[in-house]
């Protein structure tokens, strides 16, 4: 789902992260739950929070705030995790906690940022929501953890052939 296939008035899942208030479109979540014990990844960036065991498959856990430019919320003890299903299959985001389910009328950010994961902003009761392109989310995080695992690849490659 893009921003392109958002409906202003779709029903949201709106949840706190990374100190804000966030919203997915519904139709990509699955449920939210307490956060499990999470497996780091070595050598992996900050956009993934680990790896967890949630319901017979493990998800990779993505931590929003690396994505908006605030603290890392890895370490809050409480944390919950939003499930979502995609394209690619299930993940979660770490959050603070969950608010509400509810339609919302969306102000839509020009298509200046191409690359955002943020695609408007809307209100709910007296905040501010930002509304996130989930599976933009998802493959922003893919290409960096990509990026990053190739970049290791060849250091490590490298440094076998000069041993």
């Amino acid at each position: 789902m893009n921003a392109n296939d958002l409906k202003t008035n779709d029903r949201h899942c709106i949840f706190g992260a990374a100190g804000s208030t966030f919203a997915v479109s519904a139709l990509s979540v699955c449920e939210i739950a307490e956060r499990p014990p999470l497996v780091s990844v070595p050598d992996a960036p900050d956009v993934l929070a680990g790896l967890c065991h949630f319901r017979n498959e493990f998800l990779p856990v993505l931590d929003l705030g690396h994505f908006v430019g605030a603290a890392s919320s890895k370490t809050k003890a409480g944390s919950y995790i939003l499930v979502l299903t995609g394209h690619e299959g299930r993940w979660a985001l770490l959050i603070d906690r969950g608010l509400a389910l509810e339609p919302l009328e969306i102000a839509y950010a020009s298509a200046d940022g191409e690359s955002s994961v943020l695609v408007g902003t809307a209100s709910f009761r007296e905040d501010v929501v930002q509304v996130v392109d989930a599976e933009m989310l998802y493959h922003r995080a893919a290409s960096l953890l990509e990026g990053n695992w190739q970049g290791i690849g060849r250091i490590h490659s490298n440094a076998a052939t000069t041993h």
